[in-house]
């Protein structure tokens, strides 16, 4: 698009274990978590102004990277990058 960049991420991770034994005793279940990244750059002279906002984890997926320890659910994250 001519004014604003646009990104789309979709992480998955299959089932796997939180230990080193491969029992199913300690299998965690997979989750897939989606990112959309809206960004815009702008010029000033020899200077640069990237603004970036994103959505992270979109459905608003639970999940465990570590059992028993939830991850946070959609969380949103605005930057600004300034380059001289």
């Amino acid at each position: 698009m001519p004014w604003v960049n646009i990104g789309y991420t979709m992480t998955m991770v299959g089932k796997r274990y939180y230990l080193a034994q491969n029992i199913e005793a300690n299998e965690i279940d997979g989750y897939n978590e989606h990112t959309a990244t809206l960004w815009r750059e702008f010029a000033f002279k020899k200077c640069k102004l990237r603004l970036q906002a994103e959505v992270i984890n979109l459905t608003d997926a639970q999940y465990e990277v570590i059992k028993y320890y939830p991850m946070p659910g959609r969380s949103w994250r605005l930057t600004g990058t300034f380059n001289f």
